[in-house]
This record gives C-alpha cells, structure tokens and sequence, in this order.
C-alpha cells in the first residue's frame, strides 16, 4: 500500500523507540530486553499486528547501525513499480478500464470472468483478483471511487437460478384488462393477471386472469403447477395480501417448498415477472 511520508516518519518513531531501548546496551543485556519486548503487545503504526519478531527486532538494528543517514534509517522504503501491474496485459488493462465505466456497480469476481470469455483478453493463467483489484485501484477505478457521491440506491445485480425448479417466483401486477363481469351482466370489471414463473429456464408454469385477487386464487393455480411440473425448492413472493396467508405457507411447508417474501415496498425484486407480462401484453 501507498504510505504518505507522515505515515511513514509515524512507522520510524515506532521502530526508533525500540531501536533505542538496545543499540547500547551489552550483548547479555540487549539478549534480556528484547526477550521483554516479545512478552509484550504492540501498537504497530498502520498493522493489526500487536507483536513484533525477534529477527524484525534485530533487523532495525542493524539497518539503523549500517546506515550514516540518521534521518533515513528506518524510514521505509518507497517501492519503485508502484502503479506497474505485470500481470494484465495491454489489452486486459484496456478492458477493465472499460468495463468498469460502464458498469461500476461489477465486482472484480465478476470482471476476472469477464477476461476469460474474451479471445483478446484472455490468459494463461487468469490474472487473480487481488491484482485486478489493486490494478483499478491505482486508477480511482474502485467500485467505493466510482460510487461515492451518487445517490443511494439499491444496486441490483444479474442473479438466475442454478436450475430448473429451484426457484418460482410469483407475480399478479399488471398490465389489467376490462372483461365481461359475469356476475353482473352487461358490465364490466377489471381482471388482473397471476403468472408463476421459473426462474432459470423463465418458463410460464402457471397463468390465468382473475377478477377477485385472493389466496384462494394463488392456491389454486399455485396447484396447477405442482400437477404438471412437480414441487420447487423455493416459491419467491412479495408481501400482497394474496400472498401472505397461512393457507398458502402451510400449504408449501407440507410439500417441502420454502416460501420467500420481498422485501417492503421492493416490488422491483420480482422484475422478470413483469417483463414477462410486458411482453405478453
């Protein structure tokens, strides 16, 4: 990491403190000291670390004997291929660069994929995801970079599930349509359609129009579904009336099916149903 030289002078005063307490003291009695300073915990400037080595001790020592340049002795070293990243290549640093203008919200998982799918940017082997990260990191391209300043929002990324009847999810939000109101001839009443769909293979596996919006409705065609493709792992609804009755969880629970709400007013959370509706529409 990039240490400022105030950070560094703070890791000095550490190392001369320590320094101090031996460089004139016998052999014996240095020997006695630092087996004291081992015994004790640290506040090492900038580390989580709370001990120090006898061999690190000894090495400060040394360094600050061997050095004529008092006010150079322990002070650190600044790295001479700070900002060079030797494992991407030209084309990868391209293409990181990139992809993360164009997407911040990607995590470097996700961009390390990105790079094998690639002819142009692939290799052998993979560049790991430390130096990825530490590669946008040099370039104010981190995802905390990019992202600070800009309203909080929830940030939404690709999921599927990992096959067929893993996961249902269930929807009845539009779009409406005005239909013949058969208990009332002659008029008309609005029919809100309930679509139950798989997540992975997106396949409708229930779907019907309804006048009157209950759980008894979403039982039955939730039913229907079970007949003709068998039970799911997971049934992913919001928290609508319809959805949040017992009938329905006893229901599932009794079959071996876990149900899962959304979130409060997180009607986004089930976006594929209603661009299937869309679409249908």
């Amino acid at each position: 990491m990039r240490r400022s030289f105030e950070e560094r002078k703070s890791k000095k005063e550490f190392r001369m403190a320590i320094v101090n307490r031996i460089k004139d003291l016998s052999p014996g009695e240095r020997a006695r000291v630092i087996e004291g300073l081992l015994a004790q915990k640290h506040a090492l400037p900038y580390s989580a670390k709370e001990e120090i080595s006898k061999t690190t001790i000894y090495r400060w020592l040394k360094e600050f004997k061997e050095n004529p340049d008092a006010e150079a002795a322990l002070l650190g070293k600044v790295r001479s291929d700070r900002g060079v990243v030797r494992a991407l290549t030209g084309e990868q640093k391209d293409a990181l660069m990139r992809w993360r203008y164009e997407n911040p919200c990607r995590t470097v998982e996700d961009l390390r994929e990105e790079i094998s799918c690639h002819a142009k940017t692939t290799s052998d082997p993979l560049p790991s995801n430390a130096t990825i990260a530490r590669f946008l990191r040099a370039h104010g391209l981190s995802r905390a970079d990019l992202l600070r300043g800009r309203p909080q929002v929830k940030v939404r990324l690709a999921f599927e599930a990992e096959y067929p009847q893993q996961l249902w999810m269930a929807d009845t939000k539009g779009p409406d349509v005005y239909v013949n109101d058969p208990a009332h001839p002659g008029q008309r009443v609005l029919a809100s359609p309930v679509v139950l769909i798989d997540d992975n293979s997106r396949y409708i596996v229930a779907a019907m129009y309804v006048t009157q919006e209950n759980e008894s409705v979403i039982v039955e065609l939730f039913c229907q579904a079970l007949l003709l493709f068998g039970i799911p792992e997971v049934l992913y609804v919001d928290r609508g009336g319809p959805y949040m009755g017992k009938t329905l969880k006893k229901g599932a629970n009794l079959i071996g099916c876990n149900i899962i709400h959304t979130q409060k007013r997180d009607a986004p959370a089930k976006g594929k149903c209603e661009k299937m509706l869309r679409t249908v529409h």
